[in-house]
């Protein structure tokens, strides 16, 4: 029998049995969950959400449309360790500069990179939000994380859980839909936020403690 923790599912089963608010109330708590860990992650850049990946220009300006859990660019660098400024549509846009015309701005939901050839090599790091997770039933979860042995397990195609799956990529991926860095690391931090709000809203005293 599996010790389960430090999952998602598992946090929403935990605090369904301390409120004792019954299945009812898990949409409420999922979300009351999902706030908590917006507001620990805004509290600074955790290198644990940064991404550095490598864009190809298709285009000159070369317009990204990035995911949408991105948070903020940290660092564009263009061929021949080109560090291009953050400018924001303005006349400075076309002012003379060392750089030439390389610059950076954002609109809406995408990226404009000046001065860029198609077919160029663009590094960039980004930090990203959570991507929102879901609950999974207990015989559902894509994998399960044993506190006893602190080892996962993964369900595979045929419902059973085992130890392994064919490759690393669909294990890192199972894990993905289960947890993040924070309920991995934080659990009871991110259960007693869930808590505390669900609490408040009921006006129970254990809200303040």
């Amino acid at each position: 029998m599996t010790t389960e923790g430090n999952t998602f599912s598992q946090l929403i089963d935990e605090a369904i049995q301390l409120t004792g608010r019954g299945p009812a109330a898990r949409p409420r708590l999922i979300a009351y969950s999902r706030s908590s860990m917006r507001e620990a992650q805004v509290k600074a850049l955790f290198h644990k959400d940064r991404v550095e990946d490598i864009l190809t220009a298709d285009a000159s300006p070369f317009i990204w449309t990035p995911p949408v859990t991105i948070r903020i660019v940290e660092t564009v660098i263009f061929p021949n360790e080109v560090y291009p400024d953050f400018i924001t549509p303005s006349r400075k846009q076309r002012l003379p500069s060392s750089l030439g015309d390389a610059f950076y701005y954002a609109a809406q939901n995408y990226y404009v990179f000046s001065g860029v050839a198609i077919n160029d090599a663009i590094d960039i790091s980004y930090f990203t939000y959570f991507s929102p997770l879901i609950y999974f039933a207990t015989d559902k979860r894509p994998a399960r994380f044993d506190l006893e042995t602190l080892t996962w397990e993964y369900l595979d195609n045929d419902g059973i859980y085992v130890s392994s799956l064919s490759t690393t990529a669909l294990e890192q991926a199972a894990r993905d839909k289960v947890t993040n860095w924070l309920i991995f690391n934080w659990f009871e931090l991110v259960l007693e936020g869930t808590l505390a709000k669900q609490f408040k809203i009921i006006k129970d005293e254990r809200a303040v403690t």
